[in-house]
């Protein structure tokens, strides 16, 4: 199956699959974990009842009992348990489209009718009503259409996608017409995005595809992982072991650490073997036989992969997934692929190398093999699809334990030919591949591919690693290749940046190998604006001009302050991680790259001066160039914006969050009547009307006005307030607030840090109180956006402007050092005034460093509340434990997140 990736206008293979449609009756699915088979029968002739596509309901008005429901297994996945197969009246419910509660284990389900009058259920999700809304958004002919469809529910325009979602699997499998492959080009452009989007692990994921979110993505769990338990129906499963779920994003909110989907198949792995030896211990052997160097001036060799039927079989099943997607780098590559993460099948073709007599001919010393790498692509290629272009594989490496692949192995699972070369490996070629057969080769050859002619071309890629402890280090690779993966990134902007990207992975791995390979495209430098900040970036490095503000009539530079270059440099963060942030606070966050003002540059030469690098940036900004294409902000450049600075985190601004009284949205005091009492006692009498606490005034008790309740509001604040100082931004409104406490200037050094302070001190609840602890009348108000954000240290250098030296002027660079002064004088000669500004290098690359982000973080703040439900009265205060202390809807959602990062509660803290 091929999973077509969503572009403007959707494309899917000429070939068609021919199909013996076989109707089942309702047993068990028959795939790859269910040993018992299901039972086939040719299908009814009788009256039906109306259904969806490849799916037959023998009609109950027959003379004779109502037949099971039958359907074609070569179309439709099934994950449904069997007691719910043998459920005739859900499979009824099912097929007919009235029930959805399974549409995640039992699709594509496609409607060419209606429907029922009165089921809506299948109304919106069927083909009819795609046309409609298709030609509706059109030409708006069929006003009634879209008006219903826009006025329309969530949860209805839901069932919409459900349908597109189901023809988008249909495509994939080659089922449907010409014309219902054109319904879903056209039909994705005109559903509402927003009715199946929600976030999952700080991304906006979809269940169908649409305008923006057009890029497959699997994600293991998501059923746990759903902020709404209701739309896991929605999402597909594609597998039952582990149990994963398609989802749609948008490729603008990828960076360099959400690109790849690697896909856990160990699981999968150790369910298949225990299946096919249930009584032995499941185990992977594997051999490899027949190793012959391919020439004797070439480190290329081939070999055969052997094992028991059990190991080959298994590796042939994995290359049938339905996990294939199209790759980011489609413009230098046919095919599709999936990448997977197997540490036992590591281990199996591990010791089939360290078992035969490979290593012994490498130059690489054979003690130092580590293992086979445990990420695994497997590759398809179709006949007629592109070439794989000439490339050198990326090196895997592990800084920490002095790790690095030195040659690829690939593993071919399907026999074929291409005359042309099927592997092309340096200047040895391989026209012919039989099943198994394996080819190594040092990495630091280049290499291209072509499909096989007549047959399905279908590999796994893999490294061999090593130890290594004395590499050498190589500033311009880290260069180059953070350089890729930031244009690979901005190639969803502007597709013309693909080629740009392949060459900078091409000349970054041919470094490794001390090769210089020669840059045969312009230089690429963008030009972005991000509310008043401009600044020029290739991914690597980022230049920031000095600020500069009017005078009167006078153009005038500011003196670079710490303030301005902590600006700066989170500037940079956001981009190079490529951020979410709701500005607009309407609870929609949007990647920080298409948040920003961008303009594409192409140099002949690249910058290497800094004074034309300075002078480049402010001509930008000078001429009033609308050739800018602009996301969000509209508006062209002006010449001179004033000055951009972020706002400082004040207490005032953390104060100003907590309420010290009931205001507008606040829930008041009103008369409550008393749980605890049956409603004809005599309840006067039962309050002291004290206002000590609700178990002696529960009807008059006003939280607002409780002592104790107040001091247990004061607790949470402060811890909140501490939670707020201890990270480096928050988002407050629509503005980003920088936290000058948590971001330190260490030399040339710029850190984010990450911190709580000191913790607050326990509180002692009033005896009074009984069982019930005064946190139940403590809410969450309302959550500060905190993202998260985890990096090594940013290198930084200040230049300064460069005066004349003559006219009476003095330099700034007196009685600086030799180093300083270039730096000042922008690392070039002469004489003139030039530029200056701030220069930041960003290596995530480098380094041990684990990046992190997650945009996704909030601090909750507390409020008092007199609405308290039936459930948090239940609670207890527990003196010899946290449980009560930590108890109410505010203690029990800070819990929760302390529990999910790990983290203890500090002592003498809630």
């Amino acid at each position: 199956m091929r999973w077509p990736r969503l572009t403007q206008n959707l494309q899917f293979s000429s070939k068609t699959v021919t199909h013996v449609c076989h109707f089942l009756t309702c047993r068990k699915m028959e795939d790859t974990n269910d040993n018992h088979k299901r039972q086939r029968r040719a299908p009814s002739t009788e009256a039906a009842e109306w259904c969806a596509r490849w799916c037959l309901l023998p009609s109950t008005t027959t003379h004779r009992p109502a037949s099971k429901v039958e359907w074609d297994n070569t179309k439709l996945k099934c994950f449904l348990p069997s007691e719910e197969l043998d459920d005739e009246d859900f499979m009824r419910h099912l097929v007919n489209g009235t029930d959805v509660r399974r549409a995640a284990q039992f699709y594509p389900l496609i409607f060419d009718e209606p429907g029922p009058p009165a089921s809506q259920n299948v109304w919106l999700r069927s083909l009819p009503f795609l046309r409609q809304l298709v030609q509706a958004n059109e030409n708006e002919k069929d006003g009634d259409v879209l008006a219903a469809y826009r006025s329309s529910s969530p949860e209805q325009r839901r069932l919409t996608g459900l349908g597109l979602r189901d023809l988008y699997f249909a495509a994939t499998h080659n089922l449907l017409r010409e014309e219902d492959k054109k319904l879903l080009e056209e039909v994705v452009n005109s559903v509402d995005e927003a009715a199946g989007c929600t976030q999952i692990q700080g991304m906006t994921v979809s269940f169908y595809p649409s305008a923006n979110f057009k890029m497959l993505k699997f994600v293991e769990g998501l059923d746990t992982l759903l902020p709404q338990p209701g739309w896991t129906p929605y999402f597909a499963q594609v597998l039952d072991t582990p149990r994963l779920f398609a989802v749609f994003v948008d490729p603008a909110e990828l960076s360099f650490h959400n690109f790849e989907n690697i896909v856990p198949l160990d699981e999968w792995v150790e369910a298949e073997l225990a299946r096919r030896q249930p009584d032995n211990s499941p185990l992977l052997s594997l051999s490899l036989n027949g190793i012959t160097q391919l020439r004797s001036d070439r480190d290329v060799w081939t070999a055969k992969l052997c094992g028991e039927d059990l190991a080959t079989d298994l590796i042939h099943q994995i290359s049938h997934l339905d996990l294939y997607v199209t790759p980011l780098n489609k413009t230098t590559r046919g095919g599709e692929r999936f990448i997977f993460h197997s540490s036992l099948l590591s281990k199996a073709i591990s010791d089939a190398v360290v078992a035969s007599d490979l290593l012994s001919q490498f130059s690489a010393c054979p003690s130092d093999f580590a293992f086979v790498n445990y990420v695994f692509r497997c590759n398809r290629f179709q006949p007629g699809d592109a070439n794989f272009a000439a490339h050198r594989d990326t090196p895997y490496y592990d800084g920490a334990r002095s790790q690095v692949s030195k040659y690829t192995l690939l593993i071919y699972l399907t026999s074929g030919s291409n005359k042309g070369g099927a592997l092309q490996v340096d200047d040895a070629r391989l026209t012919d591949m039989e099943e198994f057969t394996c080819v190594i080769f040092d990495q630091k050859y280049e290499h291209e591919g072509r499909p096989f002619v007549d047959t399905d071309k279908v590999f796994l890629r893999t490294e061999l690693v090593f130890r290594d402890y004395g590499l050498a280090k190589n500033p311009e690779i880290a260069s180059l290749f953070s350089e890729a993966c930031y244009m690979t990134g901005q190639s969803v902007f502007n597709t013309t940046l693909d080629a740009y990207a392949h060459e900078c992975f091409e000349r970054a791995n041919s470094l490794h190998w001390a090769l210089q390979q020669k840059a045969t495209q312009l230089a690429v430098y963008l030009c972005k604006q991000f509310q008043g900040f401009r600044f020029l970036t290739n991914g690597y490095n980022y230049w920031f001009s000095r600020r500069h503000h009017y005078s009167g009539t006078k153009l005038e530079e500011d003196d670079d302050d710490d303030d301005y270059l902590m600006d700066c440099a989170l500037i940079a963060v956001l981009d190079y991680l490529n951020c979410k942030l709701d500005l607009d606070h309407r609870g929609k966050k949007k990647p920080f790259r298409a948040l920003c003002q961008t303009k594409t540059l192409h140099l002949e030469t690249p910058l290497s001066n800094s004074d034309d690098t300075f002078q480049l940036l402010l001509s930008q900004w000078q001429e009033n160039d609308t050739s800018i294409s602009p996301r969000d902000e509209t508006s062209p450049l002006p010449h001179h914006p004033p000055p951009p600075k972020f706002i400082r985190l004040l207490d005032s601004d953390i104060s100003s969050l907590f309420k010290q009284s009931p205001g507008p949205g606040t829930s008041t005091f009103t008369g409550r009547p008393n749980p605890w009492t049956d409603s004809d006692a005599d309840s006067d009498s039962e309050d002291i009307n004290d206002g000590c606490c609700p178990l002696h005034c529960w009807k008059t008790f006003d939280a607002w006005t409780s002592d104790d309740v107040r001091e247990k509001y004061s607790f949470f604040c402060e811890l909140t307030r501490k939670r707020l100082f201890g990270v480096p931004v928050l988002l407050l409104g629509r503005e980003l607030v920088l936290n000058r406490g948590q971001v330190q200037i260490v030399g040339d050094k710029i850190l984010f840090q990450h911190g709580a302070g000191e913790t607050a001190q326990r509180f002692n609840f009033a005896a009074c109180w009984g069982e019930m602890s005064p946190s139940v009348f403590v809410d969450v108000d309302r959550e500060v956006p905190a993202p998260k954000l985890v990096v090594p240290p940013i290198v930084f250098h200040r230049y300064s402007h460069k005066y004349p030296h003559h006219g009476g002027n003095r330099s700034d660079s007196e009685g600086k050092s030799g180093h300083e002064k270039e730096m000042e004088n922008g690392g070039g000669g002469g004489g003139q005034r030039g530029e200056g500004g701030i220069h930041f290098t960003l290596d995530f690359f480098r380094n041990d460093w684990m990046v992190q982000v997650d945009d996704t973080v909030t601090i909750l703040v507390p409020v008092i509340t007199n609405e308290v439900s039936e459930s948090n009265l239940e609670e207890t205060n527990d003196d010899d434990g946290d449980d009560g202390e930590y108890s109410g809807p505010f203690g029990r959602r800070v819990k929760e997140y302390l529990d999910e990062v790990g983290a203890d509660w500090p002592e003498g803290s809630a």
